[in-house]
């Protein structure tokens, strides 16, 4: 998790999806790996709970 830009960081955080993808078309025996982070958008923290981030 990380924090939403311009909004109070206990309440509002934001998730970090790391993707790992293989690029086989050209090279077979040695495929071009490209890692790739997806963020969601803002979500609030639910009343009576804290985010952690990493």
């Amino acid at each position: 998790m990380t924090e939403c830009a311009d909004k109070d960081p206990d309440r509002y955080f934001r998730v970090l999806h790391p993707w790992s993808l293989h690029v086989i078309q050209m090279a077979e025996d040695n495929p071009a790996l490209l890692n790739l982070d997806v963020i969601s958008g803002c979500c609030q923290v639910p009343e009576g709970r804290k985010g952690e981030y990493l």
